[in-house]
């Protein structure tokens, strides 16, 4: 009540507009939020004659803000989670394919003698998965990154027609 009347005396000192939230609590015990505007009407000499103004009630308004801070910071621990996730994610994807690319140089390196192109093949075939998989990782993280907001970097990205619907579908603008 104290803000409602410093708000109040400050128009009629020369500030004119008024603008205030309050609680208020009905004789049920129901607490509203009520939101009031104004401003004051003067006469020729500058002294204040009228005041005119409405009264609100934002409590539904003020209820939604709450539950949307609220889930905010619910996604946002949820993307903490999953960044760590993701991160260790990586790591353990990467282990096995290390393991693969030893094993088929290993087994490349041995085979050189050998003139089977099929052999050869098989191996650029192993290499070459691993590569992409490689990439999917790398991908999987900047998107988290992204996602995460630590990289504000702007990157350009050629996206397939289905891709650029699912990307504006989820929120996202394309440049």
């Amino acid at each position: 009540m104290a803000f409602a009347a410093s708000s109040i005396r400050a128009a009629l000192e020369g500030k004119d507009r008024f603008e205030f939230e309050e609680r208020v609590v009905r004789p049920e015990g129901e607490v509203r939020v009520l939101q009031s505007k104004g401003y004051v009407i003067r006469d020729e000499s500058g002294l204040p004659r009228r005041m005119i103004g409405t009264c609100h009630d934002i409590t539904d308004r003020k209820r939604d803000e709450l539950e949307l801070e609220r889930r905010m910071e619910e996604l946002r621990r949820s993307n903490r989670e999953l960044s760590v996730l993701s991160y260790a994610a990586s790591h353990d994807l990467r282990e096995p394919l290390r393991t693969i690319v030893s094993n088929v140089q290993l087994i490349e390196g041995r085979l050189r003698t050998v003139d089977e192109p099929e052999i050869r093949r098989s191996a650029e075939f192993v290499f070459d998965g691993v590569r992409r998989m490689n990439e999917l990782i790398d991908d999987l993280l900047d998107m988290n990154r992204l996602l995460a907001g630590n990289d504000r970097q702007r990157v350009h990205v050629d996206l397939t027609p289905k891709h650029r619907q699912l990307f504006l579908r989820r929120g996202f603008h394309a440049a």
